[in-house]
């Protein structure tokens, strides 16, 4: 769903020529429109991972600012598919219930770790917001790696002496107001982090509590199986996430085997029919 580079998925020809016959991308269906913006996502981590490799503290900052510009254009982008989305189902998206599934991570001492489950009115719904909840997830978490990047840049540079770099406060109206200066760039500088610096808690268990809904007997084991790339990058984005999600990562992993196995149960039975 969200690898290191683009798909060919991405390139227009693909996005447009097969609605060209139809009446144009304007006859997609939302959740093509979301596929499309999720496209785009693996642009993140690549040039994330560019700016690791560089060395020049100019270059890093600059880089790392455009990364956030990025991040800004596709969380847009999403929470517009957002808005227009709510318009297109009648009633919630999803409703919270009290979870009926057991995790050996559970205990009286340390209680349920996903009391709530969600419940979407129809199974389009529910593949539809776990895929957004992963774009908006892999686009927080951008923004809180690379926050940090520029954070630990900063740090390094008033270790040896930032005061002493050269003032470089030259920037033109294309840098939106963000400054270019390592002597006098600040973290201030940046669009505040707020809510997305939360995104284990909110978008990552998200995704987490709606997995119950694809266990449903109606659902079967391969439908449950489309929710296994969302669930395998929330433990990815997690094991780089500040804190302590060892428990999160080991339900997880509780999940995708029952999944696994909930597949290979199905695909046993149909062969057993055939």
């Amino acid at each position: 769903m969200v690898v290191e580079r683009k798909s060919f998925l991405a390139e227009p020809e693909w996005r447009e020529l097969p609605w060209s016959s139809a009446k144009g991308p304007e006859s997609k269906a939302p959740f093509d429109h979301l596929v499309d913006i999720l496209l785009d996502m693996p642009g993140l981590s690549h040039q994330r991972k560019a700016v690791e490799n560089m060395t020049d503290p100019q270059q890093i900052l600059a880089y790392s600012k455009a990364n956030v510009v990025e991040g800004q254009r596709l969380e847009s982008k999403l929470n517009d598919w957002l808005e227009g989305y709510k318009s297109t189902v009648p009633g919630a998206l999803y409703h919270p219930e009290l979870s009926k599934i057991d995790s050996t991570v559970d205990s009286p001492e340390a209680g349920k770790l996903f009391p709530v489950a969600f419940r979407f009115p129809a199974y389009i719904v529910a593949q539809s917001m776990v895929y957004y909840w992963v774009g908006l997830m892999s686009v927080q978490a951008h923004f809180c790696f690379t926050y940090n990047t520029i954070s630990q840049l900063l740090t390094t540079l008033d270790s040896i002496g930032r005061d002493k770099l050269p003032c470089t406060c030259t920037c033109g109206p294309e840098d939106e107001g963000m400054s270019c200066c390592l002597q006098h760039f600040t973290m201030q500088m940046l669009p505040p982090l707020g809510h997305r610096e939360d995104w284990p808690r909110t978008t990552a268990h998200n995704i987490c509590q709606s997995v119950e809904y694809f266990f449903q007997d109606k659902l079967r084991g391969f439908v449950a199986a489309r929710v296994l790339p969302a669930l395998a990058l929330v433990k990815g984005f997690l094991r780089y996430a500040r804190g302590d999600w060892t428990r999160e990562i080991a339900w997880i992993d509780e999940m995708l085997g029952r999944i696994s196995a909930s597949g290979n149960a199905v695909a046993g039975a149909i062969r057993v029919m055939g």
